[in-house]
């Protein structure tokens, strides 16, 4: 890698120190590539099922608007990827214009801008946060500045900030523009072609300065704290403030922990469990152990005619005081540290080789009136007006702008997941049916129905069926059957079992082979072996196996009815049976899994306790 493509990533020909200059930008075309054959095979096979289905079952109304929910963001990705191929942007730079050739999917623009126009050259960083397989990084850019944010011009782009400050620099002077920084308040003039800095003012504060100034003292609110004593000033920021993040982990961390030993009561063997368990009350404790140092800690910046230091309290330790001597202060800004970028903005003092940065807890509005409450000190202390340290602001805050893109990105994704959720409700909002016709006891899968009205609650050919009461039978039947759970699992067993069978009338009345009656008899099935009652939890379970296969169950939902049943035989004492039982189960498991599939080895080794128990060779689970 050669040495100039390490310092810029964007390649000026024939020079980036001399004019006219030129380069052509772009994305990655292989990147394009990659998003457009994903985006393309998500989109396209969405509406390739969602043909196919309305060609083969008819149109579904919701279903298909649902699938095309979930297509949507597949086209804009696709949008997006052949835009990667194809935009590009042209820049060509002279003494006197800036000129931009635009080419993007659909169109092309050419635009030029006198290089006069422009406001200066931009130092600003740019921090990303890691996600998932991807690490925090910052990059550190220089930008041609214009009012217009359309026509800014990015000239540098480094992961190092070793070159940035002189790149600047260089920049600034070959295009005979001022020298500017980000900041929190907005732009900031760093230098000029002509002078660094102001000359400082001796003279005092004016009564009516002074009292434009002090407006700023009492503005400061309950999270600074200004303490006069003597000639010298002490601004103290508690951090106590910043708690309740750890105490939202604490509480995070201590909720995860109670459910995982709620589980615990019906998973005592589970290792995940008890390391869950463990993770989450260590978690708890250094929480806490944060929690406790922010009460206790605190930032103090201390102002006294000869010197200004600042402190950080965490507790008894004390960290090394910093110091910055009133002759040698050159500046006061609020700005991101470049060497720690992933942190907030703070009141930034600067005094030759001295930083100090103090306040990166508090508000944007807090910052600005510490600043200003810190003019007021350091000039009242001094004895002569001080605010020509403030940095001069060239161009206003420009994160409004993108406040509002968020804004409206976040609305839109707001109403597609409340549409999307709106149309899954329809699309799956499928009544159990009513007993099947002659050709479903054949093995012939009925019709899809459509969704929301289901059989049982459509009129017969009669039309003596009311569907209204068929939904209020099945209200009851929710209720009841919740009802039931919710006492099996807080331990009051006669009470389940009288909500559970009331449940299971209910149910018959839907049909022989509806879903809610196999969810009451599995419940019942569950409640029985609670209660010892093991030949009757059998009984449930064969009934319930039955219904599965005559609505044509996968293998793996009958190999889960198949070893509960096997089960309960086992513990009802019906060896034979159960082994046979356990056999079928293992080769349903088999068949959806494979021999080495989860399920099936959790089968072989509940197989094998039981031949153990009857004292006869275990199956070989290869």
């Amino acid at each position: 890698m050669n040495l100039s493509f390490q310092k810029n990533r964007i390649l000026w020909t024939p020079s980036e120190s001399t004019l006219p200059m030129q380069t052509l930008q772009r994305s990655s075309v292989i990147g394009g590539i990659v998003v457009s054959l994903f985006a393309a095979a998500w989109f396209g096979g969405l509406l390739t099922m969602i043909v196919l289905a309305t060609l083969k079952e008819g149109p579904d109304i919701a279903m298909s608007i649902m699938m095309l929910l979930f297509a949507s963001p597949g086209a804009l990705f696709l949008y997006f990827g052949l835009s990667m191929i194809v935009s590009n942007r042209g820049i060509f730079i002279t003494r006197e214009n800036v000129q931009v050739t635009d080419r993007s999917l659909f169109r092309k623009t050419d635009w030029l801008e006198p290089l006069s126009g422009y406001t200066g050259v931009l130092r600003k960083m740019v921090y990303y946060s890691g996600g998932k397989g991807h690490s925090s990084r910052t990059d550190f850019l220089i930008l041609l500045a214009h009012a217009d944010i359309k026509k800014q011009i990015p000239l540098f782009q480094s992961p190092s900030s070793k070159h940035w400050h002189a790149a600047s620099e260089r920049f600034a002077d070959v295009f005979q523009l001022a020298l500017l920084e980000e900041t929190q308040e907005g732009i900031v003039q760093v230098r000029t072609d002509s002078s660094v800095r102001a000359p400082r003012q001796e003279n005092p504060l004016k009564k009516q300065d002074w009292q434009d100034l002090t407006g700023a003292m009492e503005n400061l609110g309950r999270r600074i704290q200004l303490i006069k004593k003597n000639n010298a000033y002490t601004f103290r920021l508690p951090l106590f403030w910043d708690a309740w993040k750890t105490l939202l982990g604490f509480l995070m961390s201590v909720a995860i922990a109670g459910v995982a030993v709620s589980f615990r009561e019906q998973h005592p063997d589970d290792t995940a469990l008890v390391v869950m368990i463990g993770l989450m009350i260590g978690f708890a404790v250094l929480f806490m152990v944060g929690f406790v140092s922010a009460l206790i800690s605190r930032e103090e910046l201390i102002v006294t005619p000869s010197k200004i230091s600042y402190c950080k309290k965490p507790g008894r330790r004390n960290t090394a005081p910093a110091v910055i001597y009133p002759e040698n202060i050159a500046e006061v800004s609020i700005k991101r540290d470049p060497k720690r970028p992933a942190m907030s903005s703070s009141l930034t003092l600067k005094g030759g080789d001295t930083v100090i940065r103090c306040g990166s807890s508090l508000s944007k509005k807090s910052k600005h009136n510490f600043k200003k409450a810190f003019i007021v000190v350091l000039s009242d202390v001094l004895g002569k007006d001080m605010r020509y340290l403030e940095l001069k602001i060239v161009l206003p805050d420009r994160k409004t702008r993108w406040n509002k893109k968020a804004a409206v990105f976040v609305g839109v994704a707001l109403i597609f997941f409340i549409a999307l959720a709106v149309t899954m409700h329809f699309a799956f909002d499928e009544k159990p049916s009513v007993a099947p016709s002659e050709k479903n006891r054949q093995g012939v899968q009925p019709a899809r129905l459509k969704p929301g009205l289901s059989d049982n609650l459509k009129p017969d050919r009669i039309g003596n069926q009311s569907a209204a009461k068929n939904r209020e039978r099945m209200r009851e039947w929710v209720t009841l059957y919740k009802a039931g759970q919710k006492d099996y699992y807080n331990g009051d067993l006669s009470a389940s079992r009288s909500k559970l069978e009331r449940a299971l009338a209910i149910a018959e009345g839907f049909g022989d082979t509806d879903t809610t009656l196999v969810s009451t008899l599995s419940q019942l099935g569950f409640l029985a072996e609670k209660e010892g009652r093991f030949r009757q939890a059998v009984l449930y379970a064969i009934r319930a196996l039955d219904i599965r296969k005559k609505r044509n169950a996968s293998s793996d939902i009958l190999a889960r009815q198949t070893i509960t049943l096997a089960r309960r035989l086992a513990k009802a004492g019906q060896s034979n049976a159960a082994d046979r039982r356990y056999r079928e189960a293992i080769h349903l498991a088999t068949s959806a899994y494979g021999k080495q599939g989860t399920a099936t080895q959790k089968y072989l080794k509940q197989y094998d306790a039981f031949l153990k128990e009857m004292k006869e060779p275990a199956l070989d689970s290869e």
